[in-house]
C-alpha cells in the first residue's frame, strides 16, 4: 500500500494576517548527520506593535534538547508541533538546540536525505 501523497496546505492572501513577533536576527548551526542531525538557533525576537501575544515556534518531527530566553534556561515543553513562549518583554533572545532524522523525512521538506 503506498502512502498518500503530500498536498500542501492552501494558503490565501485573505488569511493574511502580520506577525505577532518579527525575527531581525537569526544564526543557526548545524550538526549534520543523515541519522540525527542537532540544529542549533539563536533567534532575537521583537514584539511587533501592542499586545500580549505569545511567541508561537512551529516544528514537525522534531525533538527539542534544550531552550533558553535570554540566557535562562527554560523546561517550556512543545504541545504537539508547537512550542508557545510567554515573553515578557518587548525582545528577547530565544536559543533552541533540536533534533532531526533525516532519513526518515519522506515528505521532503526541510532537511531530508537523498
Amino acid at each position: 500500500m503506498l502512502d498518500a501523497p503530500f498536498v500542501p496546505p492552501t494558503i490565501r492572501l485573505a488569511d493574511y494576517r502580520p506577525p505577532d513577533w518579527l525575527v531581525p536576527e537569526i544564526a543557526l548551526r548545524f550538526e549534520l548527520d543523515a541519522a540525527r542531525t542537532r540544529v542549533h538557533a539563536r533567534l532575537t525576537v521583537v514584539r511587533n506593535g501592542n499586545h500580549d501575544a505569545p511567541l508561537v515556534l512551529d516544528g514537525e518531527d522534531l525533538t527539542l534538547i534544550a531552550l533558553r530566553i535570554d540566557g535562562v534556561a527554560s523546561d517550556t515543553a512543545p504541545d504537539g508541533e508547537r512550542l508557545t513562549l510567554a515573553i515578557a518583554g518587548d525582545r528577547a533572545v530565544v536559543e533552541t538546540v533540536i533534533e532531526i532524522a533525516p532519513d526518515q523525512n519522506t515528505v521532503l521538506m526541510g532537511l531530508y536525505a537523498s
